[in-house]
């Protein structure tokens, strides 16, 4: 006996080795199960003394009702999958955890996920209340819920703004955790639908601005920009569920999206540039006068358009929508760039650094459409040269876009930049917002020389009369040819000749407008583009602004071209003033060169000394070209600085494939493809270009 009273000798029933185990449908399997019940019940009823247990604890089984058909039971074979028995819903919300979450990290998502389906419970209880159908809690205040507005003689319901302010910072918190797809997809819809509401409160003749209101008017006016800020809000939420579910197209619908970005167009072009363009002492100075009491209010518009607007940047990246919403954000972004600015603070209301930030995200637009979609590239070219002429011709007006070092340039000369840096770049290497890893990095600057021979001839006959370069084709694996050289040559030089195409095309439209304007005519595009230069200038030193030596060079043999040939008096008269600008810029940049090289003296560190010595070689005239196709040559120790540097936008990982492209195409076209480290090399080069992840190791 044990300390419990029970017999410790357990019986031990043999397996049975012969024939296929018992099933219900066995003969006398009922028979088998029916005593064993009846003995456990017997030991049930006993009492719960242990000493008066004599019998072994058995299983209790519940017998099987008479109406047990052998036609319930199905018989799967050993490989055939189980999967097909779960009945999939497509608005079933799926609970992914994700793997080496901590148990604080697995709490806080639970929590986010338990928020945000609360809220989202309260205000459809709310609607069903309202609605009057399958009301779930008929004591819920809907009036805390939802806000009704009069818009002509009908009645619109949009969700009030402290929800939308909560909702969004659920949103975020359960996408965050990746928590979002707790949420069905059904819910995800009606929420958007909810939120459309919003939108629909929107009309573009109640957002316009007239110089001749009283103080009452635009105090009526800034009530309805609270409905458009409203709207904003919305907007964001409606675009945050499409990117958290970027895999569902049921969520990404065309309709709510086309009607999202005709709101904030609305909204942009009818309430804030009036804004911004209104002077105190020139044209505006009713609305500036109107509007200046109240630039806080209006100021929180800018910010929320400018965090949609960011939103849209995002989207762009990783959903694919419809051409038609395409071309309009392109048309409002275009517009957004050409609006002017004030010159100094007293003179803006918002202030000019709100606005510039707003116009750096329509900056971030055009570069993400240009980027992804190359179909759009000739388009977005014809619409920034086209409206070159609304640009101030004044230097200290155009000139708003800061860089790292402090200078400032017009945010359209970075535009274009960025662009033509984009050309020479495969499309999957700059999408889904992806920074080249490298593992080395070192904070060592580069600078670079109008007369490199890396860079692409230009033709010097054409003037950029060619068109942009259209859809690149990269993919030069599927052909027949194996060769790792020439494969990687193609794909290189044709990306560096879409480089250069942009290149021309860009110089030629600005030189062929100059020639036929006089600095002191109405025409601007001289005044153009001196400050176009000028802004090349500048950066030709900045190792994250390589299209400015290519630019330039174009330029160079432009204006040489005219300079040579028959040409008019003010065309020649023009490209010797340009060309000389261009003559004392190199001056100035070897100069410089030759003060960083001796401050190279300085640092202690294997990079510094291998470039002191490459300059030494190449001012006494023993330096082999070969030698900046080098692994750990001239291009790596950029792509080391570029890949230290902490940004993360566009324009430097644009430089970043710029390079990688200029190296590919110089490495495969030089004839010490054997010192410079063969096959290998080109293996590595080949699938750097190839693949957005790449890492220099």
């Amino acid at each position: 006996m044990t300390k419990h009273g029970l017999n410790s000798e357990r019986k031990v029933l043999p397996i049975q080795t012969d024939g296929p185990p018992p099933t219900p449908t066995t003969p006398g399997f009922t028979t088998t199960n029916q005593e064993a019940f009846e003995s456990n019940a017997q030991i049930i009823s006993t009492p719960r003394n242990p000493k008066q247990v004599n019998g072994s604890p058995m299983v209790l089984v519940p017998p099987l009702s008479a109406a047990s058909l052998v036609g319930e039971y199905k018989t799967f074979c050993e490989d055939e999958p189980l999967s097909h028995c779960k009945t999939e819903r497509k608005d079933q919300p799926v609970v992914v955890v994700p793997p080496n979450q901590t148990r604080d990290q697995r709490a806080a998502a639970d929590q986010a996920s338990s928020h945000l389906q609360t809220l989202i419970q309260g205000i459809f209880d709310a609607e069903d209340q309202i609605t009057e159908e399958n009301a779930a809690a008929p004591s819920i205040d809907a009036s805390s819920y939802f806000t009704w507005v009069q818009q002509e003689g009908a009645e619109i319901r949009m969700l009030a703004t402290d929800k939308l302010v909560k909702l969004d910072s659920c949103l975020l918190k359960a996408i965050a955790a990746d928590r979002l797809g707790d949420i069905s997809i059904h819910d995800s819809i009606r929420l958007q639908k909810l939120c459309e509401g919003s939108l629909a409160v929107i009309q573009p003749s109640e957002l316009s601005i007239d110089a001749t209101w009283s103080s009452d008017d635009f105090l009526a006016w800034l009530q309805r920009v609270g409905f458009a800020e409203s709207a904003l809000r919305s907007a964001r939420i409606i675009v945050r569920i499409v990117i958290g579910l970027q895999g569902e197209k049921d969520v990404c619908s065309e309709e709510i999206l086309q009607n999202l970005v005709s709101v904030l167009n609305q909204i942009i072009n009818s309430c804030i540039v009036p804004i911004v363009e209104a002077r105190p002492k020139e044209t505006g100075v009713e609305v500036f006068d109107l509007a200046s009491p109240h630039r806080k209010e209006i100021g929180q518009l800018l910010y929320q358009a400018n965090r949609v607007m960011k939103m849209l940047v995002e989207m762009l990246d990783k959903v694919d929508i419809a051409e038609v919403i395409i071309t309009a954000l392109e048309f409002l972004a275009v517009r957004i760039l050409f609006v002017e600015n004030a010159q100094h603070e007293k003179e803006s209301i918002l202030g000019i650094q709100k606005f510039e930030a707003l116009r750096r995200t329509a900056m971030e637009i055009i570069t993400g459409i240009f980027t992804k979609h190359p179909e759009q590239r000739s388009f977005i070219f014809d619409e920034i040269l086209s409206s070159l002429q609304k640009l101030p011709t004044r230097r200290q007006n155009a000139r708003q876009f800061k860089l790292s070092d402090g200078t400032s340039i017009q945010l359209v000369s970075a535009l274009i930049m960025t662009l033509i840096q984009t050309s020479a770049a495969p499309t999957q290497n700059l999408t889904n917002g992806a920074k080249p890893r490298i593992a080395t990095g070192r904070k060592r600057s580069h600078s670079k020389s109008f007369s490199s021979d890396s860079e692409t001839e230009t033709s010097t006959e054409t003037m950029g009369d060619s068109e942009p370069s259209k859809v690149p084709s990269v993919d030069s694996d599927a052909g027949t040819d194996n060769n790792p050289k020439r494969l990687l040559s193609t794909e290189a030089n044709e990306l560096s000749n879409n480089a250069a195409k942009d290149a021309q095309y860009v110089v030629g439209y600005f030189v062929r407008r100059a020639m036929t304007a006089s600095k002191t005519g109405d025409q601007p595009y001289r005044h153009l583009l001196d400050i176009f230069i000028e802004d090349l200038i500048l950066v030709i030193s900045n190792a994250e602004w390589p299209a400015a030596e290519l630019l330039l060079n174009v330029l160079m043999s432009i204006m040489m071209n005219i300079a040579e040939n028959k040409s008019t008096a003010p065309a020649k008269n023009m490209a010797l003033e340009l060309l000389g600008i261009m003559g004392s810029a190199i001056s100035e940049l070897v100069a410089s060169t030759q003060s960083l090289a001796r401050n190279l003296e300085t640092q202690d560190s294997a990079r510094s000394d291998y470039l002191r010595q490459m300059f030494d070689e190449y001012t006494d005239g023993r330096f082999q070209s070969s030698e900046l196709f080098l692994w750990d040559g001239p291009y790596r120790i950029v792509l080391d600085y570029l890949a230290s540097i902490d940004s993360d936008g566009l324009p430097t990982r644009s430089a970043q494939m710029f390079y990688l492209t200029q190296w590919a195409r110089n490495v495969t076209s030089t004839e010490f493809i054997a010192d410079l480290g063969g096959e290998t090399m080109v293996h590595q080069l080949k699938k750097m270009l190839s693949n957005k992840a790449w890492n220099l190791s």
